[in-house]
């Protein structure tokens, strides 16, 4: 019985065809060839494909509008100044003086007998304007001085013929300039008044302008008794203002960024770090106003963590001055600090503001400062 031959062998003679010419190499030999030739071909095949050595990240970006503002020119002007379809409308002022025997001659306030003929030393009383107006170019307005005699006898009319006069005037004590007159030669007796109204149109109105009294007083025909408090009253009234243009004194609050916050999506809420992800700030600051500004802005996850350590992003931002017709820019961009972020269901932001240029600036309609911040996030997912 002739042996048993390997089972090898036996697949590869059991293979073999009758007829057919067999492969010169050895079987081990058509093995190692066959090998080498899959090998060569998966390796062709994966740098055809370009196939990764690693599992791939897809990289997820969002931009969300954190800061649209605009404040507007009413939120320059000071309180009693509004503007009304390109005019602006001051509210009607009126301050009270008084001119005492007492504070101009003590030795009057003991007088008694009749009063002399004397003339009118003259008094002035600054034209009243709202706090914050420093000035305003006026298409319509007018002053009413009433002056109220607190004297114990007629200031124009002694009763025996003897008349006295007052002269008002409204001047512009920069320039020493008269700019209206008015001269009132009636009667004035003890516990009266007389009111004279001049209008304004047309001037450019300051601190300034004052309205001036000076006269001439016949004196009394009998005895007069004069006390501390007797004198002349004058209440200096300015009202239906109308001006194209003011000038105002800015406060540092009026740039001021109001808080506000930003609901973020629950994917950015859970993700939102920094081994996840990326956040820059974009920020765009347009300033038509007339005076250079200093900001501090914070952004922060939590309303109590602004312009802290805590906060994200808390920095200064300078901005220049600028006109409706030149305005100021800033255009920056910010790395938030995102592990200040993480698990925030809302970002907060706010600006602290300061003036550093000229506080005096003219308001001619159309200032204003534009506030835009963009928060670009990138989440990295495995």
């Amino acid at each position: 019985m002739a042996p048993l031959e390997a089972p090898a062998e036996r697949s590869k003679v059991a293979r073999s065809r009758p007829g057919k010419a067999r492969s010169g190499l050895p079987g081990h030999a058509l093995g190692r060839a066959c090998t080498a030739a899959l090998v060569a071909a998966v390796s062709a095949t994966a740098a055809a494909c370009d196939l990764p050595l690693a599992l791939p990240r897809w990289t997820t970006a969002w931009t969300l509008t954190v800061v649209a503002d605009t404040l507007g020119t009413g939120r320059f002007l000071p309180e009693g100044i509004t503007e009304e379809d390109g005019v602006f409308v001051v509210d009607t002022v009126q301050v009270t003086n008084q001119v005492r025997i007492g504070d101009v001659c003590e030795l009057c306030t003991c007088f008694a007998g009749p009063v002399p003929p004397l003339s009118l030393t003259p008094f002035e009383w600054p034209i009243p304007l709202p706090p914050g107006l420093t000035g305003a170019s006026l298409t319509a307005g007018r002053v009413r001085l009433t002056l109220h005699n607190e004297l114990g006898f007629d200031l124009l009319d002694n009763g025996r013929g003897g008349r006295g006069w007052l002269a008002i005037e409204i001047v512009d004590a920069l320039s020493a300039r008269v700019v209206d007159s008015l001269r009132y030669e009636g009667q004035l007796p003890p516990g009266d008044s007389v009111a004279l109204t001049f209008d304004l149109a047309g001037l450019e109105l300051h601190r300034a302008m004052v309205a001036r009294v000076l006269g001439y007083t016949p004196g009394s025909s009998c005895a007069v008794r004069l006390d501390a408090a007797s004198g002349i009253r004058a209440d200096v009234r300015l009202e239906g203002v109308r001006a194209r243009a003011v000038r105002v004194v800015v406060v540092d609050a009026a740039f001021a960024l109001d808080p506000r916050s930003v609901a973020l999506p629950d994917e950015l809420t859970r993700r939102l770090r920094a081994d996840e992800a990326r956040g820059i700030l974009e920020v765009e600051i347009q300033n038509t106003v007339g005076t250079a500004l200093d900001l501090i802005l914070s952004v922060a996850g939590r309303a109590d963590s602004l312009f802290t350590g805590g906060a994200a992003l808390y920095t200064p931002i300078p901005v220049p001055a600028g006109s409706p017709a030149t305005p100021g820019r800033v255009h920056k961009r910010y790395v938030l600090d995102l592990d200040a972020l993480h698990g925030a269901e809302r970002i907060h932001v706010s600006a602290r503001s300061r003036v550093v240029g000229d506080r005096r600036v003219r308001i001619g309609g159309g200032e204003g400062v534009i506030y835009r911040g963009l928060l670009h996030a990138e989440l990295s997912l495995p």
